[in-house]
């Protein structure tokens, strides 16, 4: 799927042009590109977190790219959205809405346990690796501002 995705019944998800604090200042976006949006179908959800986690395994190209903070920005995004889709299964499941629990045939229940719960750790994992490749990089640019070299090995 390129750049955009749609899910059935959902809002598509949106890139802004730039990112945040790029060209003409700051942006008033909380963050670089939006996510869809609303409580999906036990499928749609599964749709969904596949395509998250293929973007986060390099399988398809991230939404947007603006460069070392890439990885940070979409995978924080993508773990928001997660966290969107969990609590809602909760509060259906507290209203009554859902079945709960595997034995009562609870499909949110098993997602919610399952394929979000694997894919909000890999997003925290993925926030981490990026936060250390921006740290990297700014001490690459400070050291190359100094006039010093440094080991990029070491910082790998």
């Amino acid at each position: 799927m390129p750049n955009k995705y749609r899910i059935v019944d959902h809002q598509p998800v949106t890139v802004k042009p730039e990112p945040i604090g790029g060209q003409g200042g700051l942006s008033s976006a909380l963050r670089p590109l939006e996510v869809l949006h609303g409580f999906p179908t036990p499928e749609e959800i599964s749709t969904e977190v596949a395509y998250m986690f293929k973007v986060l395994t390099g399988e398809i190209s991230p939404p947007i790219d603006i460069g070392v903070t890439t990885l940070m920005e979409v995978a924080d995004a993508f773990y928001a959205r997660a966290y969107e889709l969990t609590s809602y299964i909760h509060r259906a499941e507290r209203r009554g809405e859902t079945p709960t629990g595997r034995g009562s045939g609870g499909e949110y229940y098993t997602i919610r346990t399952g394929e979000l719960a694997d894919f909000l750790e890999a997003c925290k994992r993925s926030v981490e690796t990026g936060s250390r490749r921006l740290s990297a990089e700014q001490l690459r640019f400070n050291q190359h501002e100094r006039g010093l070299s440094i080991d990029s090995e070491a910082l790998s």
